[in-house]
């Protein structure tokens, strides 16, 4: 299995586009281009150029996969039939979007984190999220959880719902959680939570596991609640 997903390039010349000094998109016809205009552009071109493409796939217009481009400008992914654009709603810089997910056979958790810039967001299965154990861990004073992906095996850390359950579990004060582990559990196989390899707040704690086998779960915002597609 493939370790790590491909950054395919393609000028935006090849595809009619050319960019004004602001880095914004724009046709022969001198009209601004919406990134799904774009991603109507690369699908069509890697169709009648037969340019070799798998799903999971990062497709750019930057030479470069993160050097060359802020954050993740003009990066699409591409989905096993055509190029889509990334997730908008949880980081607006983008990252993977729901339709593409870890499984058990295809993809780590790890897989995207040399082509996606700025987060390092990836989504579960449901039949992961279902075999997903949570309990709380009085010493921590948060929530942890362990799964098998594959035939990994995978820590997780939850997120504390709210900032004062994280500040008091980071101070080392006494944690009285607002949600059970059953509720999270509950939750988790609802699809209302994204995974990120990183957390800018709790990476500090030493969980005492490898940092490739530990990843944080997080609730997604009220807005982008709906189930993960499967």
């Amino acid at each position: 299995m493939t370790t790590t997903a491909a950054y395919i390039h393609i000028a935006p010349d090849l595809l009619g586009l050319s960019w004004d000094s602001e880095w914004e998109e724009y046709n022969k016809d001198n009209e601004p281009v919406h990134d799904e205009d774009i991603a109507a552009l690369l699908t069509e071109h890697i169709c009648e150029k037969g340019i070799a493409v798998k799903r999971g796939d990062v497709v750019g217009l930057h030479a470069n996969t993160i050097e060359d481009r802020y954050r993740n400008t003009d990066t699409f992914i591409y989905d096993g039939e055509t190029v889509t654009v990334l997730e908008y709603d949880i980081d607006q810089y983008g990252a993977l979007p729901p339709s593409i997910q870890v499984t058990d056979t295809e993809f780590s958790p790890q897989y995207w984190q040399y082509t996606i810039a700025h987060n390092s967001i990836f989504w579960l299965t449901q039949a992961i999220r279902d075999r997903m154990r949570v309990f709380w861990n009085p010493d921590l004073r948060l929530h942890v959880g362990a799964v098998n992906i594959g035939k990994r095996p995978y820590h997780f850390v939850v997120a504390p719902p709210n900032d004062e359950e994280l500040a008091d579990a980071l101070d080392g004060k006494p944690v009285e959680p607002s949600e059970t582990a059953e509720q999270i559990m509950e939750d988790l196989r609802a699809g209302k939570y994204y995974f990120d390899l990183n957390h800018g707040d709790l990476d500090c704690i030493d969980h005492d596991v490898k940092p490739e086998r530990l990843f944080y779960a997080i609730r997604r915002p009220s807005d982008a609640e709906d189930d993960a597609e499967e």
